[in-house]
């Protein structure tokens, strides 16, 4: 397989040329036992009322069975590609350079990965290894198109093993920009793969069908049009990380691995900012950071807001039995004033604390395993600030590493 794509024909369309524009459309997508998924995928895009769509080039990714199967049903001896291209692209199809699709290996790719020096083609998906060797040539893949002058990628994630889509969406956040877009289409059942013959787009030129199970429509052998279906084309939002890092340092499409863990580097070497102002809302049990809501739950709301007391009266602990009794009077303390609606928990989390102190557990105590807890769950999913406030918590017994003049507690 090339590095770099080859073009089986010029991408620009007709009417592009006559406008003076160069932009192009690939559409990659991943397949599997149901190639089903490209046509409809590629009908819904033209037939979109609000912004139809029609791409230049497409380029599918699949299995050693996935291609056999896509040959077969697409190319075979109904030439149902064929088909699709003349009704979506009108009488000048044979010399409309869109929808440019072949089953050469530019166009129809086979996940392969290295064994003993050599490419071996994949036909599942059931170690690490091949799992990584997927994510390798869908990057690739990706790598090759993305960021080029007035070029956009559709990545449509409808087929293939659950582990593609994962996969091609995980890339697709790493390496896509904004104008890109990630489609998934879905048709309603028996059209999803349960009728007779299969159900490929509405005007197909084989419109009568029989359901082979039992449906929603009715028992197995229910006559269908194959017109009456109509596939539900969706967006599926995703962060274009690249709009932040670029190439992540790469010159060459790197290996998925490899550019998962550069864009984790990438990550944690975002500067976070200083906590200058932290305030606890005991009524809502509202926790904001600089002036921005934080989300936690109720637990760590109050193990902050003990912490955060810690700090304003600047009480520390020499002894973790010390700040583990502490801790059960700042509940005890909490169940008396606080608003009838929050009253319940805080009697729950008090009785743990207490049989904990009881039996001597200080130093494995609720108190610690709550605030390790704490310290993770606002690196990983508080936002800058949940990860600029984890630094300001004590590394052992101690409180709050925060100025009293920087908290306010209401």
């Amino acid at each position: 397989m090339p590095s770099k794509p080859r073009f089986a024909r010029p991408l620009t369309t007709a009417k592009e040329e006559v406008d003076g524009n160069s932009s192009r459309t690939i559409l990659i997508a991943v397949t599997g036992l149901s190639p089903a998924v490209l046509t409809e995928t590629v009908w819904a895009l033209a037939k979109d009322k609000a912004q139809p769509i029609i791409p230049d080039t497409i380029i599918v990714l699949t299995t050693l069975t996935g291609e056999q199967r896509l040959k077969e049903q697409l190319f075979g001896t109904d030439n149902l590609w064929l088909e699709v291209r003349k009704q979506i692209l009108g009488r000048g199809h044979a010399d409309d350079p869109r929808l440019d699709f072949a089953t050469t290996p530019d166009r129809l790719r086979v996940f392969t990965r290295r064994r003993a020096g050599v490419r071996v083609s994949l036909d599942r998906m059931d170690t690490l290894e091949e799992t990584e060797a997927v994510g390798d040539c869908l990057v690739e893949e990706l790598w090759n198109w993305i960021g080029r002058p007035d070029t956009r990628v559709l990545a449509s994630i409808s087929g293939g093993f659950k582990t593609m889509s994962a996969l091609l969406y995980a890339a697709m956040t790493v390496l896509g920009h904004p104008a890109d877009r990630i489609l998934h289409v879905l048709v309603k059942e028996p059209y999803d793969g349960g009728t007779d013959p299969l159900f490929f787009w509405p005007r197909q030129p084989r419109q009568k069908l029989m359901t082979t199970r039992a449906s929603s429509v009715g028992p197995k052998g229910t006559e269908l049009n194959a017109v009456d279906a109509a596939p539900i084309l969706t967006d599926v939002q995703f962060p274009a990380l690249r709009q932040l890092f670029g190439d992540y340092g790469f010159k060459e499409a790197p290996t998925f691995g490899n550019l998962v863990a550069r864009c984790r580097a990438a990550v944690d070497n975002i500067p976070t900012p200083a906590v200058e102002r932290l305030c606890l809302v005991r009524a809502n049990l509202t926790l904001q950071v600089n002036g921005e809501t934080v989300d936690v739950s109720k637990g760590h709301f109050y193990m902050l807001l003990f912490l955060a007391e810690c700090a304003s009266e600047r009480t520390q602990f020499e002894r973790a039995d010390d700040c583990n009794q502490a801790y059960c009077e700042f509940l005890l303390h909490e169940h008396r004033s606080a608003p009838a609606p929050h009253r319940a928990f805080i009697k729950e989390r008090l009785d743990v604390v207490t049989k904990e102190v009881k039996a001597n557990d200080a130093g494995g105590g609720r108190f610690t395993k709550t605030l390790s807890a704490l310290r993770t769950a606002l690196a990983q999913r508080g936002g800058i600030h949940g990860k600029a406030l984890a630094k300001y918590l004590p590394a052992g017994k101690s409180c709050l590493t925060l100025s009293a003049d920087s908290i306010s507690i209401e």
